[in-house]
């Protein structure tokens, strides 16, 4: 539930800048995994949807903690060559009913988001071609978005484009070749770059589990870290004064699986004050 962190911060920019202004100040919206859906949100002038489907809609039917240690039993027998098959384990996280809340319960308007002036570009991993792609949100909001939160090896999609921000997170290379040179840029995480022990091992579990899902792509797993922390260095170290970094500070109680509503609560209102360093950001410089 992370990104109950940005849900914070588009929150908070909609209360202090209009869109008609943030869409004369930004040339492209780059995201992935939940940032999607808060910046969907954000476009479709329903910046309340995603903090509210994060705090309200995900705490039953989405976590499924049985389908986590299944895959990880199946993804361990599989090591040993047992004959377990990963792929027909329950997913960990039930992505259908997140969409069904977005489309149904809390009705996204896609047509706000398809005539958006601005692109939004969601970045998937090919598993097949072991590569990264950007599609426009707009081509077909909840289809990409769909695609773009399918998170490997949480959850088997049918699509061989997954969630590309779990694979390879901050994609510094693209933002960099792409932007001019006095053009401002934000970054938003949903956690503060660090890596702690408990992390190393959470990647490795994912690393084996995602091997028997998707064979070969645990080498992109295994680098993932490594490439994050060296893109976070060369980010701090640029002093860049076109870049600005936001993530929340060491006392965000919210991690991946947190679902106490208090917790979320604390997290969202994080992002919301940070908002304020990033409209004080975009005003202060030009497009």
């Amino acid at each position: 539930m992370r990104s109950v962190y940005g849900a914070g911060v588009v929150k908070g920019i909609s209360e202090r800048m209009p869109l008609s202004e943030l869409f004369g100040k930004t040339r492209e919206f780059i995201v992935g995994s939940g940032g999607g859906i808060n910046v969907a949100g954000l476009v479709a002038g329903q910046p309340e949807i995603p903090g509210r489907v994060c705090r309200e809609d995900l705490q039953k039917g989405f976590v499924s903690y049985y389908g986590a240690i299944s895959r990880i039993v199946r993804g361990f027998g599989r090591k040993f060559g047992l004959n377990c098959d990963v792929n027909s384990a329950p997913n960990c996280v039930n992505i259908n009913y997140l969409m069904d809340v977005l489309e149904n319960k809390r009705k996204l308007d896609d047509g706000e988001i398809k005539s958006c002036p601005v692109p939004i570009m969601m970045k998937l991993f090919d598993v097949e071609k072991r590569r990264l792609r950007y599609q426009d949100i707009r081509e077909d909001p909840f289809k990409v978005i769909k695609k773009g939160v399918s998170i490997v090896p949480y959850y088997t999609s049918d699509s061989c484009e997954v969630d590309g921000d779990a694979l390879v997170p901050l994609d510094i290379n693209y933002l960099l070749e792409k932007r001019q040179t006095r053009d401002r840029i934000v970054i938003v995480l949903n956690y503060a770059p660090e890596r702690k022990a408990k992390h190393s091992l959470k990647s490795w579990l994912e690393r084996m589990v995602a091997e028997e899902v998707f064979p070969g792509i645990g080498k992109v797993i295994a680098e993932k870290d490594a490439r994050f922390m060296e893109n976070v260095r060369r980010i701090e170290s640029a002093g860049r004064e076109n870049i600005l970094f936001v993530y929340p500070d060491k006392s965000d109680p919210t991690r991946s699986r947190t679902t106490d509503p208090k917790k979320l609560r604390i997290s969202y209102e994080m992002g919301r004050r940070d908002a304020k360093r990033i409209v004080e950001f975009v005003r202060n410089g030009e497009n």
